[in-house]
């Protein structure tokens, strides 16, 4: 007798899948909307794949893959109905084997996924905190300024500059370096999508930091963010904060930065959830985990 586990079949992603895919997307109350979706197929086709019963598409997998250098798996979901059945798995498994080429595969796990991942030979890297506010405060603030800033003779000129398609590749080449990838085509998506919530921070005309933001369906996720320096952090995040003032946010923090945790908190954000960043094969493009504060979500890494 074959049962409906035999019957899985793995395909490629299709644009014509969204209008599915985001219903599974909505039973668990996720962020993520249509132009996310098609983003990561317009990306990484190969690596965008659904799971099948009978024609039936039932459950998702998406593997963003910066150049066989490393991809970020994310959106894996399957019909609430058809659990049970070991899609995930299979799902999971598919993609790995797409990916063999790929010197690292990262994660953002669940804390109850991180003991089935590390059977598929997942290493633990660092832990994440997602944070969120309902209604954004009205916050009118100056710039912080580091201590470095403060120790110095004359003042350093602090300058607040929106992101514009000139200056992308200029960030992306520092985003490369402090990330370990390079990310211009996220981050063109991310500038199309929510121009006002994409800046950078320049200190006598050096880029100390950015910060890119995008809609979703129930919040604005803010990040990533990398910069030098948590004042530069507060800078960023304070400028798309005024900008979005009494709307709904979403960020995800590395725990390690605990004194940007307590300022969100202070500002009104509670912390939701944790989730666990894996790698698999090596960590050979960890970047500067010491610029590293927001991440973009667990599906962009």
């Amino acid at each position: 007798m074959t049962s409906k586990s035999d019957k899985v079949v793995v395909r490629q992603m299709h644009p014509s899948d969204v209008e599915t895919v985001m219903q599974f997307k909505n039973a668990e109350n996720w962020n993520q909307t249509e132009k996310d979706w098609l983003f990561l197929m317009s990306h990484s086709p190969d690596s965008c794949l659904v799971a099948c019963i009978d024609n039936q598409v039932v459950g998702t997998v998406t593997g963003l893959n910066y150049g066989n250098q490393l991809a970020w798996v994310g959106m894996m979901l399957v019909s609430r109905e058809f659990r049970g059945l070991g899609v995930s798995k299979i799902l999971l498994n598919t993609l790995i084997e797409k990916l063999k080429g790929c010197k690292s595969i990262k994660l953002d796990a669940v804390p109850t996924g991180v003991p089935i991942y590390k059977k598929l030979g997942f290493v633990e890297e660092y832990e994440i905190c997602r944070m969120t506010t309902s209604q954004m405060k009205h916050i009118n603030t100056d710039f912080y300024h580091g201590d470095h800033l403060r120790k110095k003779k004359t003042k350093a000129v602090m300058t607040m500059l929106p992101i514009t398609e000139s200056s992308l590749v200029k960030v992306s080449q520092i985003d490369e370096k402090l990330y370990g990838v390079n990310r211009i085509d996220l981050f063109k998506f991310l500038l199309k999508e929510q121009k006002s919530s994409c800046w950078e921070i320049r200190e006598d005309d050096f880029v100390k930091g950015y910060v890119f933001g995008r809609s979703g369906s129930k919040y604005l996720q803010v990040g990533p963010v990398l910069a030098h320096g948590e004042h530069n952090v507060k800078n960023l995040l304070m400028q798309v904060f005024k900008s979005f003032a009494g709307r709904p946010l979403v960020v995800d923090v590395l725990m390690r930065k605990k004194e940007i945790i307590d300022w969100l908190i202070s500002l009104g954000f509670e912390d939701q959830r944790r989730f666990v960043r894996m790698y698999l094969n090596s960590n050979n493009r960890p970047g500067n985990i010491d610029n590293q504060y927001l991440i973009s979500g667990p599906e962009l890494g």
